[in-house]
């Protein structure tokens, strides 16, 4: 499997045995994409305004958040930040 430009980043900046890094490994997230689509009623209304965020990665941004007890300001700011 290719790996992106953002999953190449993220090795660089964490180390193999880190935990995000095992959990990346375990989990095929493009499988959880069809269960995720749909979801949100703005995704399906095609209503006007800015595009909504992909599924998937709103979905890994909520992991992030519940496992380090981040409230969502905190997430943001976390997301945020390099």
């Amino acid at each position: 499997m290719q790996m992106s430009f953002g999953a190449l980043e993220l090795a660089e900046r964490l180390k193999r045995d880190n935990v995000l890094m095992k959990i990346d490994a375990l989990i095929e997230w493009e499988e959880l994409r069809p269960k995720l689509t749909g979801l949100y009623k703005r995704e399906l209304s095609h209503g006007g305004g800015q595009e909504p965020f992909d599924v998937l990665l709103m979905f890994k941004a909520i992991l992030l958040g519940q496992w380090h007890s981040l409230s969502d300001a905190a997430l943001e700011q976390a997301l945020c930040n390099d």
